[in-house]
C-alpha cells in the first residue's frame, strides 16, 4: 500500500502523469458497472478524460447487476481483464475479489478528501459516489398520509395492484432490497409482495414513468437520481423514506492485482476521485464521494438519515451478510412468484460504440 496520508496533487500536474504513463503503458480497460447505468455520466466522463489528457480509455460500461457474473465468468477462467473496476456489489464483488487477494492495495492522495469510514480499510476499493434507493409516488395523487409507512404494509390488500418493483434481473438494488425483506420478514412476505401483482418496469427511468403517469401509486424502489431527474423536468415526483430506513448505495473503484498498467490504472483511480470528475458525477445526480463538494438543496439528505440510524449502508457487517445469505434465494423466492418474469442477460459494451446523442441504457 502506498500514498497513504498524502495531499491530492495540482490537477494539471494529474493530468501531465496520465498522458506520460500512457505513453509507456498504452491504455486500460475499464469495466463501469456503477454509472454504467446512466450512460450520459459515463459519455460526460469519457469525453472529459479524453479532452484533459488526450488518452483513450478502453470504457466498458453495462447496469451494476451484469457487473458480478462477468467478474466471476472471467476470474475462473483465469485472468481478470479488467484493469480498473467501477461497481457497488461489496457483497458479491469487492469482498470476495479482496479474499481471493485479486486487487491491489492502494490509497491515493484524494482518498483525504472522500467521507470518512466508506473505503476499504486496507486500501483495495475507494468510495466513488453514492445514491439512496427510495420509494417513490405522486404528489398530485397521493398525499403523505396515504402513503404505506413501512414495507411491512405493502402487503395489505389495499396495495394489490397499485405498486411497482423494477425487474431484479435487471436492477441490482431490488435484489439486495428483496434479499433484506428476506432476512427480515421471511419468505412468506417475498410470495406475499409477488402476489400484489406490481407492475415490472425494466429500468429506473420506465418505472418513475409509472408513477407521473399515473398508472401506480407507489414505486416501491429506485434510485433518488432517478427523482431528481424528473424533477428538473417539473413532472410530479416525490420520495419518501419507511420506518425501518433507506437503502443507501455506495459506488466503488478498484484496481486488478493482476493489471499490467499498474502506473496508469492508479492514475486514473486518482481521476475518478478528483474534484473535477466528481463535480461531473454530481451534475448527473449522483452524491459526490468527496467532502468538499455540496450538493443541491434536492438531493437525498443522506447525511440526516445516517445520524438517525435510518441509512441502511451496503457495506455495513450486516447488509455484507444478508446480502451473501440470502440474495440468491430470496430472487428466486420472488421470481418463482411472479406470473410472469422477463429473463434478459446483458453484456459489457465499449462506451464509443454507443451511437452519439441515442445515449440510453439499463438501471437506476
Amino acid at each position: 500500500m502506498e500514498n497513504k496520508g498524502a495531499l491530492e496533487s495540482n490537477t494539471d500536474e494529474l493530468y501531465e502523469a496520465i498522458a506520460k504513463a500512457a505513453r509507456v503503458e498504452g491504455t486500460i480497460r475499464f469495466y463501469d458497472g456503477w454509472t454504467g447505468g446512466r450512460l450520459a455520466i459515463c459519455r460526460s466522463l469519457y469525453d472529459f478524460f479524453l479532452k484533459k489528457t488526450g488518452v483513450e480509455i478502453d470504457w466498458y460500461t453495462s447496469g451494476p447487476a451484469q457487473t458480478p457474473p462477468l467478474v466471476w465468468n472471467e476470474d475462473y477462467s483465469g485472468e481478470l481483464r479488467f484493469d480498473v473496476m467501477h461497481t457497488s456489489d461489496v457483497a458479491g464483488v469487492w469482498y470476495p475479489l479482496k479474499e481471493r487477494r485479486r486487487l491491489m492495495a492502494y490509497v491515493p492522495p484524494e482518498a483525504v478528501a472522500l467521507r470518512k469510514g466508506t473505503s476499504d480499510p486496507d486500501g483495495y476499493f475507494h468510495f466513488s459516489s453514492g445514491t439512496a434507493h427510495v420509494p417513490m409516488y405522486n404528489p398530485d395523487r397521493l398525499t403523505p398520509s396515504e402513503l404505506p409507512k413501512s414495507f411491512k404494509e405493502l402487503v395489505q390488500p389495499r396495495w394489490k395492484n397499485r405498486l411497482a418493483i423494477p425487474d431484479p434481473n435487471s436492477m441490482e438494488p431490488v435484489r439486495y432490497l428483496l434479499a433484506w425483506m428476506y432476512a427480515k420478514y421471511g419468505p412468506e412476505y417475498i410470495v406475499a409482495l409477488a402476489g400484489q401483482n406490481p407492475k415490472v418496469p425494466l429500468e429506473g427511468r420506465a418505472a418513475v414513468e409509472l408513477v407521473t403517469k399515473e398508472e401506480v401509486d407507489v414505486l416501491v424502489e429506485t434510485g433518488a437520481p432517478r427523482c431528481v431527474e424528473a424533477r428538473k423536468k417539473g413532472e410530479p415526483i416525490a420520495y419518501f423514506v419507511m420506518e425501518e430506513g433507506a437503502f443507501y448505495k455506495e459506488g466503488y473503484v478498484g484496481i486488478n492485482a493482476q493489471t499490467k498498467k499498474p502506473n496508469l490504472s492508479k492514475l486514473f483511480v486518482r481521476w475518478l476521485l478528483s474534484l473535477e470528475a466528481q463535480k461531473i458525477i454530481v451534475d448527473g445526480d449522483f452524491d459526490p464521494a468527496r467532502t468538499d463538494i455540496t450538493t443541491p438543496d434536492w438531493y437525498f439528505p443522506f447525511a440526516k438519515y445516517e445520524q438517525e440510524g435510518k441509512l441502511l449502508g451496503d457495506k455495513s457487517p450486516y447488509w455484507v451478510d444478508i446480502q451473501q445469505r440470502y440474495r440468491h434465494i430470496a430472487v428466486k423466492t420472488y421470481l418463482d412468484a411472479l406470473r410472469d418474469t422477463d429473463l434478459r442477460i446483458f453484456r459489457f459494451q465499449k462506451l464509443v460504440d454507443r451511437v452519439p446523442g441515442k445515449v440510453h441504457g439499463d438501471g437506476y
